[in-house]
């Protein structure tokens, strides 16, 4: 069982969306401005509200993004789609 992570949020964390996150940023999934059936899709993936990620990979082409011990590639599209803030420490509970 993996041990659950909380995250403080950064002191002026602006919602922006995935896609504008840096390479090895972290960061707090808020909302998800998509129709129904993409948001289920994200959800089924492990995106929900509160769910902490980190950028592993953005050069051009999909964005690589660690959650929960997966790594999931993600498009343009679909991460201008994702709202988050950026986190600045994990802490392990």
């Amino acid at each position: 069982m993996q041990p659950s992570i909380l995250a403080a949020p950064s002191i002026d964390a602006p919602i922006h969306p995935l896609s504008a996150a840096h390479r090895g940023e972290t960061v707090r999934l808020v909302q998800i401005d998509a129709g129904h059936r993409l948001s289920r899709r994200l959800a089924e993936l492990g995106l929900t509200p509160g769910v902490v990620m980190q950028v592993v990979h953005k050069n051009g082409g999909p964005m690589l993004i660690a959650v929960r011990g997966a790594r999931l590639a993600l498009g343009r599209g679909v991460t201008d789609k994702i709202l988050v803030e950026k986190v600045d420490k994990l802490v392990r509970i």
